[in-house]
């Protein structure tokens, strides 16, 4: 989406915006990542203001993203308990 968006404001070629690191697009949200041990306190806090929480390793790299539904849905499951 902010790629897409990115490439109607400045009218980059397919060709360019193929090979331009991602780094390089500016993002219209930050949605900041939680450690792969994070608690569900932290992912539902988190996820009041994100639609999904990008999930980071202890290097720091990317491992993957919980969805807010997810979220919403593990709880609701726990309240009906």
């Amino acid at each position: 989406m902010d790629i897409k968006r990115f490439n109607r404001k400045k009218e980059i070629s397919l060709k360019d915006i193929d090979v331009m690191p991602v780094i390089d697009v500016p993002r219209r949200k930050n949605n900041t990542p939680v450690p792969i041990s994070a608690n569900m306190e932290l992912l539902v806090s988190k996820a009041i203001t994100q639609n999904f929480v990008p999930v980071i390793d202890d290097t720091e790299t990317f491992i993957g993203m919980v969805k807010r539904r997810t979220i919403v849905e593990y709880c609701y499951e726990k309240m009906k308990k």
